[in-house]
Parts: structure tokens; sequence; C-alpha cells
């Protein structure tokens, strides 16, 4: 298996990726290598020569993203491609990426709840805003819509509403100055400790200093967790009972 990160330039980050590698391997065993897209060393090409290197005779790509849009669709198959010509006896399979696996609604569940154990709010004057990263496909954006949908389903709060860090509207900074609630708890859908939690965080700061009446709470990221490394073992698991070569899987529906 070969587990597929962004990459990232907070070194927070990266090791926050390789540990929820780490939860994966300990559940699953066997050959586990990890690559990134970009700013970080082993590429996904160079994680697959890894893998084969050490006796793999299936390669399976696991894409530890939570949306589909260029990357996945585009970045990652081609990268696959150049892997299988140059691999031709060992077949290279591609995994769904993470998307809004069971364990992942779970998973965003338990990080409000962590969020509200540390405040004293009042739900039903209490905003919740799932934020999430922003892309110029609009496929790659549903599943902050949806997950919006399904926890305002599952808790009280007055009103559930999305957004994006950027790229697709609404952006955050726009949702966040129109709000007028008492308290707002924001929910990045985001697996770590990065750039964009970084930038949600500073925001946030600049918004409860010109706003004292308001309280907003940030929630955690949602990784890395052992939730996590069980919806990348699922997409595993599907990935293997595929055909050999590139396979991309449909997205599920909600």
């Amino acid at each position: 298996m070969v587990v597929v990160g962004h990459g990232s330039q907070v070194p927070a980050a990266t090791v926050a990726f390789q540990k929820q590698v780490a939860l994966l391997a300990a559940m699953q065993g066997g050959i586990i290598e990890h690559g990134f897209l970009e700013f970080e060393t082993p590429q996904i090409a160079e994680a697959i020569d890894h893998a084969i290197a050490r006796g793999a005779e299936t390669v399976v790509v696991v894409p530890a993203m939570l949306t589909d849009a260029h990357h996945v669709k585009i970045d990652i198959p081609n990268i696959i491609r150049f892997a299988q010509d140059k691999h031709p006896l060992i077949p290279i399979c591609y995994a769904k990426h993470i998307a809004l696996h069971g364990k992942i609604l779970e998973l965003c569940k338990k990080r409000i709840e962590q969020a509200l154990s540390e405040e004293n709010l009042n739900l039903n004057k209490t905003l919740l805003m799932v934020v999430g990263r922003g892309s110029s496909d609009a496929s790659g954006n549903q599943d902050v819509v949806k997950l919006a949908h399904l926890l305002g389903e599952s808790f009280h709060f007055g009103e559930t509403r999305y957004s994006y860090t950027s790229v697709a509207k609404p952006l955050f900074k726009d949702v966040l100055e129109s709000c007028g609630h008492q308290a707002i708890l924001v929910l990045p859908y985001l697996l770590f400790r990065g750039v964009l939690v970084t930038k949600l965080e500073e925001r946030v700061q600049q918004f409860q200093a010109a706003h004292h009446d308001t309280v907003v709470k940030l929630a955690e990221p949602l990784g890395p967790d052992l939730l996590v490394a069980e919806a990348l073992l699922d997409r595993y698991k599907e990935a293997v009972v595929q055909p050999a070569g590139v396979v991309t899987l449909e997205l599920e529906e909600y």
C-alpha cells in the first residue's frame, strides 16, 4: 500500500501525516509506504518504487484526501500511469479518496463534542460552521455541503452553515463577518494542522478581537486519528477487490 498525502510547508502537518500512516500500518501491517504530491519527499513515484523494491506484488495507491478535486482526478492517476509503465508486471491500483466515509462523519461528530466540552455554549444560540478547503471543481466542494447538512440533523445548533477557505464560495471570512449569533463553532473539514488551519486560526483571532460579544471556538482538524486510519483501510480493501490497473471508483451516495 502507498498512502498519498498532499504535502505541506508546515512541518507539523507532515509529522501529523506520518503519524496517521503509522496508525494505519499498526492496523494493517504488510508493506506500507507513503508519498507526497509536493513540498515533501518521498514523492509518490518514489514511494511506489520503494514498495515494489520491498517485494510488493500488487500496489494499491490510497489518497489520504477528503475531496476528489484536481489532485485526485488528474495528478495522482497520471503519476500512477507513469509508474505502471515503469513496472508493467506489477499491478498498480488506485483506491478512492476518503470522502464522506462513515468513519469521517463519526470523527466530525467527535471533534464537535470535544469542542463543546471545552466551552459552555447555548446550542440554540450557536452557529455551527463547517469549513472545507474549496476547489474550482464543483464536485470537490459537494461533500462540505453534505457534511453540514448531516451534522445539522445530528445536533441542535441554532443554525448550521458551510464555507470554504479559498476559491469556492461562500468564503469563510465572508460568512464569519455576516454571522449574528452569540457563539460560533467552526469545524475545519481538513485532515491536518497545515497552512489552511493556521489561516483559520488567524481569521478567528481577528474576528474575536473585533467582536468581543461573540464567542468563536475552532475545533481541531480531523487527523491524525484511528477513525481516519479505519477509513483509509476500508478504501484500501475496496480497491483490492477491483481488477488490476488504475481504478476510479464512483462517489458514494448520501
